[in-house]
């Protein structure tokens, strides 16, 4: 019965991930699609619900996906080292991303590099008649199955030869 009960659970929660990335684009499908490509070093994060003075909610704030501007979400503090595409008016950027990989989060690490794929809008919400923008040119979100990575090289490379 233990064995049944088991494979059961199995069976039943092997779909239960609400975040899942089918393919991740290419580095050329990345840029063309970021508002913002860069690299830069996370000097803080933290998991808070205070973020929406930095956010917008753009159409149909009756749908049921506003009541997630009130769900925590981290907010990374980058420092610049290098923008690829895109602009800011500051040297450090924020960015705003699930607080886990259940909802499609980015886990930033305080003290690593990384090449960030930022965007105006929030991508994992938005739909036809609904959105949440960040308020200024020096925040974005990000997500997971953008190709938001900790630095490589090889990344760079393929970014800097990639069309804007």
């Amino acid at each position: 019965m233990k064995l049944i009960t088991f494979i059961l659970f199995l069976f039943l929660t092997s779909n239960l991930y609400p975040c899942k990335c089918d393919d991740i684009p290419t580095v050329k499908e990345s840029v063309k699609y970021a508002d913002i490509v860069f690299s830069g070093h996370v000097i803080s994060k933290i998991n808070t619900t205070d973020y929406r003075s930095k956010i917008i909610s753009v159409g149909d704030t009756t749908n049921v996906y506003h009541r997630m501007t009130y769900y925590p979400m981290s907010i990374v503090k980058i420092k610049l080292t290098k923008i690829y595409k895109g602009q800011t008016t500051a040297d450090t950027i924020t960015i705003i991303t699930g607080p886990n990989s259940a909802s499609c989060g980015y886990n930033f690490r305080v003290g690593e590099n990384y090449i960030i794929y930022g965007y105006v809008n929030n991508k994992i919400i938005s739909t036809q008649n609904y959105s949440i923008k960040t308020k200024d040119k020096n925040t974005y979100w990000t997500h997971q199955c953008s190709r938001t990575e900790l630095y490589s090289l090889q990344e760079e490379e393929d970014i800097i030869s990639a069309p804007k």
